[in-house]
């Protein structure tokens, strides 16, 4: 998946463009990602992400770092054996493309909040 832009509330992925919250995958987007509750991301909210076993998730909390990761969903994640990194939405991009460009064939997962 190639990220062309990004801006607050809005993505640019292979030519297609998204004004809410994705996952993006290897192979797919998850176009309107929903979470339990709007700014808190919980363990409920990555099952389609675990099923995929990613080698990393990145996880974007927004143009000003506003979506909480709890210690809950932290847990959740070493629990599953998920290596992540979380920051702001444009370094979670800027670290998905990098990684991409090196080694496009690992398997990284990017979910992103696209607001606050």
């Amino acid at each position: 998946m190639k990220i062309e832009s990004y801006d607050f509330g809005t993505i640019t992925i292979n030519n297609r463009v998204y004004f809410k919250d994705v996952i993006v995958f290897p192979d797919h987007v998850l176009n309107y990602w929903v979470r339990e509750e709007h700014l808190v991301l919980k363990p409920a909210d990555l099952v389609e992400v675990i099923k995929t076993a990613p080698d990393l998730l990145l996880i974007g909390t927004g143009y000003s770092g506003v979506l909480e990761i709890p210690k809950e969903t932290r847990k959740y994640l070493k629990g599953e054996r998920i290596k992540f990194k979380i920051m702001n939405s444009r370094g979670a991009i800027k670290e998905y493309q990098k990684i991409m460009e090196k080694k496009p064939k690992n398997k990284v997962v990017l979910a992103i909040h696209l607001t606050s």
